[in-house]
């Protein structure tokens, strides 16, 4: 039975605070409480004294009432079951909280234990955290330690803690992840399904498997990414740029695979792995310079009208750029003649009635012979080229879009060769192209708007509110 205005602990009774529930521990005395816990209207409940993962596991049992729970007061001391333990763990080590120990209540903020060094996997898992404020002392983040807590919305960090996998898997109105040159590496899955993100750590260098896959992430800047694990961007709907420098990123498969948003891509210096850019929305790579092209790594993206390779190319292949039945143009110029290896599938889809490609293809006027004469290539229609309007980049170009009620005007100082809107959720809301210096499109009169513009060689994109 709770006894309103004192506390009950091993005997001991003093006065309670006006403002909640507040509770004296030793180790494994909480049992004895759950009643307490279980039907207290408080809203704050706190923990003093000491106690073990024994009391800390029946945290789970909190009434909905209680929004704030305050262990600043409380020790951890570590405990060993002698049977199977919890979540199949049989020591917990002095300071570490024990797994899904919120999961299904309704607190809201938590003051940390003094001595809490380590969060189990899946210790706030489906709770109902709003904001957090990671200590010092905290060395350790488990795996899907935060994973389904759907009301999350900011995290901070005193100190730099190493984090296990999926940690804030579907943390969907995670806003801030406090993480700004903390963190060089991204652990697998940790933003998963963060759909509210809008952008990666600064200072990262590696990006674990499907790191980001399913989230919010507008833009992603990777001139100082080295390395980048499989789908770690895939399904991302809101993904509209990415910045790339000249070096060398190593991608995994399927990194911006379903990408819808996705419309433009930079010169491209890496390899490019399979399934690269598979059913996302890339329409107008601007060189692609790859050492490998991988397998699918464009295929099945008939919005592709143009494709210009670099002079790194050497390898293309099987079902590279199957079924871009858009495409109105290969140049290869820069490559001179310095034919890569090309699978006889990497066009699959394109073929004509007798095998051949009736896409030109636009060579080094020096080295028509030699492509003529290669296998595969021989099969397009082979001209003399040069790269006017494919790729020489223009830094003089500017660009401007303007938002008036439910129009949006843009006008730019060159040709507007592409102009893509779309809204927040990846949405194409225009696709323009071969406009003049000036374009206007209707839109919806609210909402964020994510504005693509391809003028002169160069490339802009705008974010309206």
């Amino acid at each position: 039975m709770q006894i309103k205005g004192i506390i009950l602990a091993c005997g001991v009774a003093a006065s309670l605070p006006a403002f909640g529930l507040e509770l004296a521990l030793t180790p494994g005395s909480l049992g004895s409480r759950v009643p307490d816990i279980e039907g207290t209207s408080d809203k704050t409940l706190v923990l003093r004294g000491t106690a073990d993962v024994r009391d800390l596991v029946l945290l789970s049992r909190l009434s909905g009432s209680v929004s704030m729970l305050d262990m600043s007061g409380l020790t951890i001391n570590g405990y060993t079951y002698t049977g199977a333990g919890h979540h199949g763990i049989t020591a917990f080590g002095a300071g570490q909280l024990p797994p899904y120990m919120l999961a299904g209540t309704s607190v809201e903020t938590v003051a940390f234990p003094a001595n809490v060094t380590e969060l189990s996997d899946g210790t706030f898992a489906l709770s109902g955290l709003k904001e957090v404020t990671i200590p010092a002392s905290v060395k350790k983040i488990g795996d899907n330690a935060f994973a389904g807590s759907t009301r999350l919305e900011r995290m901070n960090y005193e100190g730099t803690p190493g984090f296990g996998k999926n940690v804030f898997h579907n943390c969907a109105a995670l806003v801030r992840h406090g993480l700004d040159d903390k963190i060089a590496e991204i652990p697998e899955g940790m933003f998963s399904g963060c759909t509210s993100l809008p952008a990666i750590p600064t200072g990262t260098r590696k990006i674990g498997a499907r790191a980001f896959e399913g989230s919010g992430i507008l833009s992603v800047d990777l001139t100082d990414v080295s390395e980048v694990g499989d789908y770690a961007f895939a399904n991302d709907k809101a993904l509209v740029e990415i910045r790339l420098g000249e070096n060398q990123v190593k991608f995994g498969k399927a990194v911006f695979m379903g990408d819808t948003g996705l419309g433009y891509v930079p010169a491209w210096h890496s390899e490019t792995p399979e399934s690269l850019f598979l059913h996302s929305g890339v329409a107008h790579p601007e060189i692609i310079n790859s050492p490998e092209i991988g397998e699918a790594a464009y295929a099945h993206k008939p919005e592709i009208r143009v494709l210009t390779f670099g002079a790194s190319v050497q390898k293309i292949d099987a079902n590279a750029f199957r079924n871009i039945k858009g495409l109105q143009e290969v140049n290869v110029v820069l490559l001179k003649d310095n034919v890569p290896e090309l699978s006889p599938e990497a066009f699959a889809g394109l073929e004509n009635a007798e095998g051949r490609y009736d896409v030109p293809l636009l060579v080094h006027e020096v080295s028509i012979e030699k492509w003529r004469e290669a296998p595969v290539w021989q099969l397009f229609d082979i001209r003399p080229g040069d790269m006017s309007g494919t790729g020489d980049i223009k830094v003089d170009v500017t660009v401007s879009a303007r938002r008036q009620g439910p129009t949006l005007e843009v006008t730019s100082n060159a040709p507007i060769d592409l102009l893509q809107v779309y809204n927040v959720e990846g949405i194409a809301l225009a696709d323009l192209s071969n406009a003049s210096t000036e374009a206007t499109v209707d839109v919806p009169a609210d909402g964020v708007l994510v504005v693509r513009v391809i003028s002169g060689g160069s490339e802009r994109v705008i974010k309206l509110r």
